[in-house]
């Protein structure tokens, strides 16, 4: 199979998030930093420092490991990457 970066890139993306998704249930949503916590790393990827993700005790790598959290903040960003495609595609 000959992918191109990008495709291998995505191909690799997709495989860690199904991975989280189905690897930390947490059912009983300990821990969970919170429906506005969620938007802010939705809205604004720029947020997740490198200090959060190596911080065992941080928001980002709560998220990461917590399938119900990771679930809405990939359907977030979805949301909002869909708007401002919207908004761009509306403004030609």
């Amino acid at each position: 199979m000959n992918e191109s970066l990008e495709e291998k890139y995505c191909r690799l993306q997709s495989e860690i998030q199904r991975a989280i998704l189905r690897n930390y249930p947490n059912l009983e949503r300990r821990g969970c930093p919170g429906a506005a916590v969620l938007r802010n790393f939705a809205a604004n990827p720029d947020s997740i420092k490198a200090e959060d993700e190596a911080n065992v005790d941080g928001a980002w790598y709560h998220i990461t490991h917590c399938s119900p959290c990771y679930a809405t903040f990939l359907e977030l960003r979805n949301a909002g990457r869909d708007q401002r495609h919207e908004r761009k595609t509306a403004s030609w």
